[in-house]
């Protein structure tokens, strides 16, 4: 993950800002329930965003950085997300354990009515007890998390540069020092 992301995020040789961007909006769009899509989503989103100085951002850290969601991670995340939906939409005696939510899965009409009708509140049934939950439950987590990575990256980024400068200014008086004549 180190050599994947981290390292590639700080020898970009673009703006500390505009990398950092690229980690916000792949961070954002990672940590959404649209695995499978996100990296359309972020070539969509960037293509978009590329022609103004200030929404650009960097494209390959934006698509590296959405992989933080996985076949792993998307279980866990996804649970994340229902929980927080259900405490958004305020129903709070919903929220449950894990068992409970892999639960939502079992549809206990099936092949009651005609197989349209069966599919049909069968989506309903998933909208309401799990997607609606989830479709609002990601927006925090996106929000939080990709300000968190946007500030943590530029950070990084710019100490890199720092001690880089720091560096060489040291490296530099040195040189002048044992430079003969001086």
């Amino acid at each position: 993950m180190r050599y994947k992301l981290v390292v590639p995020m700080k020898r970009s040789p673009h703006p500390p800002e505009y990398t950092a961007r690229g980690v916000f909006w792949g961070v954002f769009w990672g940590l959404t329930p649209l695995v499978g899509i996100q990296m359309p989503i972020v070539t969509a989103h960037w293509l978009l965003f590329r022609l103004h100085p200030k929404t650009s951002f960097h494209l390959i850290q934006g698509l590296a950085w959405v992989w933080i969601s996985n076949v792993f991670t998307m279980v866990p995340m996804y649970y994340g997300f229902y929980v927080t939906g259900q405490v958004m939409l305020g129903r709070f005696r919903h929220v449950s354990g894990y068992d409970s939510f892999s639960k939502l899965f079992n549809f206990a009409a099936w092949q009651e009515d005609t197989f349209w009708e069966t599919i049909t509140h069968y989506f309903e049934y998933v909208w309401e007890q799990f997607g609606l939950p989830l479709a609002v439950g990601w927006i925090p987590w996106a929000v939080a998390g990709g300000w968190v990575g946007y500030r943590l990256s530029l950070k990084i980024i710019r100490d890199r540069r720092q001690r880089i400068l720091a560096k060489r200014l040291r490296d530099s008086l040195a040189a002048d020092d044992t430079a003969p004549g001086a």
